[in-house]
Parts: C-alpha cells; sequence; structure tokens
C-alpha cells in the first residue's frame, strides 16, 4: 500500500510539473503562485498566464539567489505568506507574498545578515529558460510596452513585438494586441531603487524576465548606488494578469496611490475637474529679449480681454500666466510682486518656472547660492566618488553639471527662492530639469547612497515648504517618484512643428493612466505654439486636439505679436473643444497594435452615455483609418451620431462594423459620439 501511495504521488507530481514538497499561496480568483520548497523556486499562474520556474537573487557583491540555500520554511502573517530562505554561509532571504483583493499579487524580498550588507542589485523576480512567461492567450499579435525612466527630449515610449529584448523602467505590459489580454509587472514604491523590468523573447514567448531593483538610467555615468544595513529591502513588486491589459495599467497606478498617495489638490487649483490653461514668457516665441513688465502686464490682459471671454479659461475661470526664462533674473523682486499682482487683479494665476537640479547656465563655480549665502554653486554640485564634478551628458553631446540635492546649499538655496516666490504672490510653479535630482553620484549626505534617495530627499524638502499652496507642475523629470507635483509633462519639449503632435501622442498612449487622478492631476503635452509664418488649418487642429485629449494646455507663442495671437484667438477659443480640454482627462489609445503612436484614441464620458473620440493622422500624405467599433463599445445595439466638434458636421455610424475615417495630411478630427436610441 504504502509503495502504490508513492506511485500515484509521483504521477500528480509528474502532471501538474511540480514536486510534492510545494506550497500553494492563492491571491484573487483563480490565481496562486506553487512555491517548491525544495528548489527554491515558484511559479505564477493567473488568468492565461504563467511565470516559470521563477526565483529571487541579489548582489552581496557575489550574486547569491533562493536557488542556492539548503533550509526553506514557510508561514502565513494575514495577507501575507513569507518564505524563509537560510544557510550558514548566506544571509537570510526572505521572499514575501502579498494577496490583494484586487487579483494582484505583491512581492518583497528582503535580506538580513548578522553584519551590515550592501547591494545595489535585488531581483525579486528572475525566470530564464523557454516559456519563461507563457501568455497562453496570444492571437497574432503578442507586444511589450517600454517605458522610458524619464521624458527627457527625443525620448519616446515603445511598443514592440515581444519577440524582441529590451528594458522598461518601473512598469511594463505584456499583452496580446488582437484580445487585450495582458501581464502587468511593475514597482510600487520607489523609495530607494530605481526598477527595471528587462526582457528578452521569441516564437511569442519569453525566455528571460527579470526583475531588477537596482538600474541605472538612461542619462547616468555610473551605476546604481548601493543601499547598506542588516536588513536591505527591495521594492514592492506588482504583478497582475487582467482581460484588458489598459485596466491593468489603471490598476496597478490605483496601487501605487494607495500605498503612496499622490499630492493632493493645491490652495491655487482646487476644482474636481479642474484643469490648467496657461501662458509662459519663455518657448518658441515669447522669449524676447525686449520684453518689459509693462509688455508682459499687456499679455495678461489680452489674455482676459480676448481669450478668456470667449472661453479660454478653466472650470474655476482661471488661466495661468507664468514668468520664465531670462525674467527671472532681469526683473527685480519689486518688478516680480508687480507681475503677480497684476496677474491677480485679472483674476489670473501667477506662475514661476525653476530649473531645480540643473546647475544654472548663468552661474559660476564662485558664484553664491543666495546673497547672503556661505556656499557656492562649485560647492553644490555634485560630486563623482574622485571627489571632481559629476557631468551627466546631454542630448547635444555636451555635458552638464547636477546640483546635489542633499547638500545644505542646495537646500537653503531652494529655502530662499521658493519662500521669494511664495512672498511674492505666485501660486504655480513649474519645476524643470528634475530627472538631474535622481542622478546616480556622491552625495554630500552620506546617508544617501541612490539616485532615488536623493530625489525624494530634494523633493520632499520643496514640498515642505510650499505646503500645499502651490501647484506643481513637473517638466522633464521622472516619472516616479510622482507624490510631490500636482501635473507633469507626459513627454519632452514639443515646439511650433507638425511632428511634435506625434511625439507627445506616442507618450500619452503608454502612459494615459498616469494622469486622471490616479497619481496626477493633469499630464501635460508640452507647449501648444503655432508656426510664426502661419499655420496651415490641419496642424493647427491637430495641435489642440493634441492637447485636449490630454487635458491641459499651455502656450509660449508670442501673444504680443498680432499675427500669432490672432492664429491663437481662432484655435484656443472653440467652445466644444474647451469642453473636452476642461475634462482634464487623458484619453486611452483604442489600440496600440504596432511600433507606431496609435491614430485612435477615447474617453468615456462620466455620468453620460456619450464618447469624445480623436482620430489623427501623423503622416504627410491623406490616410483612411477604419476600425471596429466594438473594440470601443461592446455589444452596442443602437446606431451613434457623431458631432465633429470642429465643422460642427453631423454623421450617423452603425453599432457594429468598421468605422472609416478620410484623413487629409497632418490632419485630426475630434468627435462627440451619442448613441441614438439606446443606451450603451
Amino acid at each position: 500500500m504504502k509503495a502504490l501511495i508513492v506511485f500515484l504521488l509521483s504521477v500528480i507530481c509528474y502532471q501538474t510539473g511540480f514536486s510534492q514538497n510545494t506550497i500553494t499561496i492563492p491571491f484573487g480568483a483563480d490565481q496562486k503562485i506553487v512555491y517548491n520548497l525544495d528548489t527554491g523556486k515558484a511559479t505564477y499562474i493567473s488568468f492565461k498566464t504563467r511565470i516559470n520556474n521563477f526565483y529571487s537573487e541579489a548582489k552581496i557583491p557575489n550574486t547569491i539567489s533562493s536557488k542556492m540555500y539548503k533550509t526553506r520554511t514557510h508561514r502565513v502573517s494575514g495577507d501575507s505568506t513569507i518564505v524563509t530562505n537560510t544557510s550558514p554561509d548566506l544571509p537570510t532571504m526572505h521572499q514575501i507574498f502579498i494577496a490583494d483583493n484586487e487579483n494582484q499579487l505583491h512581492m518583497i524580498v528582503t535580506l538580513e545578515g548578522k553584519e551590515a550588507l550592501s547591494t545595489n542589485y535585488i531581483a525579486p523576480i528572475v525566470a530564464k529558460g523557454k516559456k519563461a512567461l507563457d501568455i497562453s492567450y496570444v492571437i497574432s499579435n503578442p507586444r511589450v510596452i517600454i517605458m522610458p525612466s524619464i521624458q527627457q527630449n527625443t525620448m519616446r515610449w515603445k511598443y514592440p513585438s515581444i519577440n524582441s529584448s529590451g528594458l522598461s523602467y518601473g512598469v511594463t505590459a505584456f499583452y496580446e494586441n488582437e484580445n487585450r489580454h495582458g501581464t502587468v509587472i511593475g514597482a510600487l514604491t520607489h523609495d530607494n531603487w530605481r526598477t527595471g523590468i528587462q526582457f528578452s523573447g521569441n516564437d511569442d514567448t519569453l525566455n528571460n524576465l527579470e526583475v531588477i531593483c537596482g538600474v541605472k538610467s538612461e542619462r547616468d555615468v555610473v551605476e546604481h548606488g548601493e543601499v547598506t544595513g542588516k536588513t536591505i529591502s527591495s521594492a514592492t513588486i506588482f504583478v497582475g494578469s487582467y482581460q484588458d491589459y489598459r485596466d491593468g495599467l489603471e490598476s496597478f497606478g490605483k496601487a501605487m496611490a494607495a500605498l503612496t498617495p499622490r499630492e493632493s489638490r493645491a490652495t491655487s487649483l482646487t476644482h474636481d475637474q479642474n484643469t490648467v490653461l496657461s501662458w509662459k514668457s519663455w518657448g518658441n516665441g515669447a522669449n524676447k529679449k525686449d520684453n518689459t513688465l509693462e509688455k508682459l502686464f499687456k499679455v495678461s490682459d489680452r489674455i482676459k480681454d480676448s481669450l478668456e471671454t470667449k472661453g479660454f479659461e478653466n472650470n474655476q475661470g482661471k488661466v495661468v500666466v507664468q514668468l520664465a526664462g531670462m525674467f527671472l533674473k532681469q526683473f527685480t523682486r519689486e518688478e516680480h510682486f508687480k507681475f503677480a499682482q497684476h496677474v491677480k487683479a485679472n483674476n489670473q494665476i501667477p506662475g514661476w518656472y525653476n530649473c531645480t537640479w540643473l546647475y544654472p547656465g548663468w552661474a559660476r563655480d564662485d558664484t553664491k547660492v543666495t546673497p547672503t549665502s556661505k556656499w557656492t554653486f562649485g560647492d553644490i554640485a555634485l560630486r563623482d566618488d574622485n571627489g571632481g564634478f559629476l557631468m551627466t551628458p546631454k542630448l547635444n553631446g555636451k555635458v552638464q553639471k547636477s546640483l546635489d540635492p542633499t547638500h545644505p546649499g542646495t537646500l537653503e538655496r531652494f529655502d530662499y527662492l521658493l519662500k521669494e516666490y511664495i512672498a511674492q504672490g505666485f501660486e504655480y510653479i513649474r519645476l524643470d530639469f528634475a530627472q538631474f535630482g535622481a542622478v546616480e553620484g556622491n552625495y554630500y549626505n552620506k546617508e544617501i547612497t541612490t539616485g532615488v534617495q536623493a530625489y525624494n530627499y530634494g523633493m520632499r524638502y520643496i514640498h515642505k515648504i510650499l505646503q500645499g499652496k502651490v501647484h506643481v507642475n513637473l517638466a522633464i523629470s521622472p516619472y516616479f517618484p510622482y507624490q510631490y507635483a500636482h501635473s507633469r509633462r507626459i513627454s519632452g519639449d514639443t515646439k511650433y512643428t507638425f511632428e511634435t503632435v506625434e511625439y507627445e501622442l506616442n507618450a500619452l498612449a503608454g502612459g494615459w493612466w498616469l494622469g486622471n487622478g490616479i497619481l496626477y492631476d493633469n499630464l501635460d503635452p508640452g507647449d501648444v505654439d503655432f508656426h510664426k509664418e502661419g499655420e496651415h488649418p490641419n496642424i493647427a487642429m491637430s495641435k489642440v486636439n493634441g492637447a485636449a485629449i490630454t487635458g491641459f494646455c499651455q502656450s509660449s507663442d508670442d501673444w504680443l505679436d498680432d499675427h500669432r495671437f490672432g492664429i491663437t484667438q481662432k484655435y484656443f477659443t472653440n467652445p466644444d473643444v474647451l469642453k473636452v480640454l476642461n475634462k482634464g482627462k487623458s484619453f486611452r489609445p483604442l489600440d496600440i497594435d504596432s511600433e507606431n503612436t496609435p491614430n485612435v484614441f477615447y474617453l468615456k464620458e462620466e455620468g453620460t452615455d456619450a464618447i469624445y473620440v480623436a482620430v489623427f493622422n501623423h503622416t504627410t500624405n491623406p490616410l483612411t483609418v477604419s476600425f471596429d467599433f466594438n473594440r470601443m463599445v461592446k455589444n452596442a445595439k443602437s446606431d451613434f451620431k457623431l458631432f465633429d466638434l470642429w465643422t460642427k458636421e453631423e454623421s450617423v455610424k452603425p453599432s457594429s462594423g468598421n468605422w472609416t475615417f478620410d484623413l487629409v495630411a497632418k490632419g485630426s478630427k475630434l468627435y462627440k459620439v451619442n448613441p441614438i436610441k439606446e443606451k450603451i
């Protein structure tokens, strides 16, 4: 009888692929981890996804992994199952699996040593070999989203086939475009580590998947810093499988915000559905050297008299008027105050600009950081391990110094500047070049050892000074951490050229879920400016449509020039488009079915049956865009009326089958769509 039992157990283990000494960790509906206590490997099973035989590893500095340990025990504590790996010659490794009620797995790896440990690499999930990630829902077009760590100029989101290799920062989604099934993997916490998801695949599956805490950014010149302590933990890792990968990315964002709440509304912008409409005095035409304070007053007056009266204002009845560029140095403190007071008198919000952790171009190494400081800019510049200036590559081939966010001189400078901004009456600040605060280097504060720690340190200090009184808009900056700002740029710099519409929408396609009140109130598409020689209507409407479906609009055009201001008046005052813009919502992509930027984005209006649909032609030739409406609205039973927000023309489309749109070169369409008979 005993022999028969052993035989039957061996058959069962063979059929399931797991040994006898396994534990099953359930989470959500039909999802589980099967952990093999003999091998230190585990398999994630969810929906139609398997991460097969993954393990955890770290470098201290030699590589250790959960496979190397002699003894493994497990215990359950609340929603957590903790597998403890021990060996006499290795630090203890705890693998903590946390079941979430939203069908998500959260995972943390913790190392414990008798003495202090140091590491710049912890990989909670490493799966290698054929079908390391097995996605059985593949039909024909499995793809992956590759997110950059920052949205510096020319950096793009990428959407290659899964049959490729790459590194995505912060989060990724592996998905089948045809049925939209997908698996989302990312880091929920961003306190110490910059996390990346490295992959390679072929034959519509992955043969390598590594979730790594300790990757350097695209601009770092040294490796990720080490974290030291008797106990060291990885970031909290998120894994979830979804019927629609877009739902999964939104769930990922909400799970992050549940652990680290996003920034609450600033007192200067409080409306529940508020967005930002703005002009700034630096960019593609506004930065005129002969500008005077009186000329900037005129811009504010023009906005009040000629734009706001035609609807160009947010739901709070406000427009932000920002002082930026050379005028920050050119004007005196008294002139800054007069500017803010004039803008406020026009019932507008005065805004300011700051380069945060970028070494200013006007400063020398012996320039004092404040008028009375003992510190110079040479003192507060970030250092390398040899004590020299750490030089970060720029896109133009040059190198650039960074300011050390942990240096007392840097903090003194921000204490001086930000308190001045508030005292002068400014209620909005654009923080640019914040990515220089996350550069890996040798920091003044020796308790800070990684770029992410340094960024958190500096941004927390800024946040404490501002006290929620000022709306913070991040320009070029890391996507994560996110909790220090209300809005952020979704892509790099945009200009008056048509190509930047596609560039901005490339980022919106993968990152729409960062906005909509999930991690940020609003996403910023960059400057919406028109060509000084005149703007073709197709291009002008595409630029405004791009801003409308992102939920934020800012111009840096020369609004003192009558011709350019006339173009602005024509395209910035369409009441139907402004209604979309003032929702402050970022549209979803309909499909990301190739490496190209999607053509179709949409938003379902809350509380109604209406849908807003945007269709873009990113090319210089006419284009026919066609899509199955059932991919936007399932099981619709009525025909639909389409209202063109620019031409005011109406048309009717069926509830099923393909919807086809013929677009002119560089053109776009923005529709409000309503069912004619029955509700959706």
